[in-house]
């Protein structure tokens, strides 16, 4: 059963409490979600139905998407910030928020699967502006990373690449220069 709703968790406590949240997008898997000021971001995944989404984690399923959804925090609404400019749909990818030299933060998504193929695609969003940027490998001062899915990014002043392409597990790492954590 995939859901969409939020639950709080309180570590303190160990408690954890579902907050009734406005305009919900459909229940999806394979997608991520970034922190960024008072609210959460949620890019790409496979929207699913009752019975849509499989539970095995190698196979490709039909339905990711390239929405953009953001949870306000303070209002418990949600809203569709979907342009037709963004990357192209996928799941299984990764995104982080980094900071730019110029003082901006920007949530980075990166690789993950769409409906057939891993992919190696790296693309920036920008808050404050409310667009997306392809980052080209040309534009890139390393060397590019292969296409993968199920793989993950960290946001300590480098972006961190792992994971799984072609039936085998990668274990390799790129570094982002000029970024730094939030």
């Amino acid at each position: 059963l995939y859901l969409n709703t939020i639950d709080v968790a309180n570590v303190n406590q160990m408690s954890s409490h579902q907050v009734s949240a406005r305009n919900a997008p459909p229940g999806r898997q394979r997608h991520t979600a970034v922190a960024y000021q008072d609210g959460m971001y949620v890019f790409g995944g496979v929207v699913c139905t009752s019975m849509s989404c499989s539970n095995t984690y190698d196979v490709l399923i039909p339905g990711s998407t390239a929405e953009l959804w953001l949870f306000n925090t303070t209002t418990g609404a949600w809203t569709n910030l979907t342009t037709e400019y963004g990357p192209p749909p996928r799941n299984k990818h990764s995104a982080t928020v980094l900071g730019l030299p110029s003082g901006r933060l920007q949530m980075f998504v990166f690789g993950g699967c769409d409906d057939s193929a891993a992919m190696d695609d790296l693309g920036a969003y920008d808050f404050i502006k409310g667009t997306w940027e392809n980052v080209t490998s040309s534009s890139a001062s390393a060397e590019w990373p292969r296409a993968r899915c199920w793989h993950f990014g960290t946001s300590t002043n480098h972006y961190v690449i792992d994971g799984h392409s072609d039936g085998t597990l990668k274990a390799d790492m790129i570094i982002v220069n000029g970024v730094s954590s939030p």
